[in-house]
């Protein structure tokens, strides 16, 4: 997101407000991620390894919609996880018509 960041202010676009308060809702999530598992030992069997990995895609995704939702250019919390699923799996697949009109950092 900081990069989406760095795009909206060299475009001096509306979507920077968007990606600085996704940006704290998800700083602030990790930390609280962390003070959570601070005690938790540190090794991983190949259960707990695909677990992992499931998991690091559902809540990327989760906090990879929150600039659609803060912006408004996505306003359905399911299309706005199925672009981002989108966006990181670069399937190409879209339920946006007009991507151009979206902003840069969008």
């Amino acid at each position: 997101m900081a990069w989406c960041v760095g795009v909206s202010f060299y475009f001096q676009e509306d979507d920077t407000l968007a990606f600085l308060m996704s940006m704290l809702i998800a700083f602030g999530c990790a930390f609280l991620f962390l003070l959570m598992g601070r005690n938790a030992r540190n090794s991983l069997n190949r259960h707990d390894a695909f677990v992992v990995v499931t998991a690091v895609w559902i809540i990327f995704s989760f906090f990879g919609m929150f600039p659609f939702l803060v912006h408004g250019s996505i306003t359905n919390i399911t299309d706005a996880y199925f672009e981002t699923i989108s966006g990181f799996t670069t399937t190409g697949a879209s339920i946006l018509d007009d991507v151009e009109v979206l902003p840069h950092g969008i």
